[in-house]
């Protein structure tokens, strides 16, 4: 990469690159855990449509870590959009996409509280 960029770089410029290694390892998601199944179902009625499971990649080297040290399955939640243009000068995150998850939260909350035989109604 260094070498292309100095390659292309117009004249005059002087072309530095730093690699810096990644830090956390791959994870991935089963789409058929349990506990994806439920965040699923609250996606589906808070967005009254099917959920859809996009696998992406990003960088949060943390979540790879906490679940081999919880020994759980990793569930990583997505609400925002190509259009927020997340990291640019410009990025923005829609105020109804905030609603959105405190609402997917609290019906997570609530179906795993079900299946454990608890009823949170009246909390939540």
């Amino acid at each position: 990469m260094a070498d292309y960029l100095r390659r292309h770089a117009p004249e005059g410029i002087k072309i530095s690159v730093k690699l810096h290694p990644g830090m956390g390892k791959a994870a991935r998601a089963s789409p058929h855990a349990e506990i994806v199944q439920v965040f699923a179902q609250a996606f589906s009625e808070v967005f009254e449509a099917p959920c859809k499971f996009i696998f992406s990649g990003g960088s949060i080297p943390i979540a790879s870590a906490l679940a081999e040290a919880s020994q759980a399955d990793l569930v990583l939640v997505g609400l925002g959009l190509a259009t927020d243009l997340i990291h640019a000068p410009n990025e923005h995150f829609s105020l109804d996409r905030i609603e959105k998850g405190v609402r997917i939260i609290s019906r997570i909350i609530e179906l795993v509280a079900a299946t454990a035989g608890l009823s949170l109604r009246g909390y939540l």
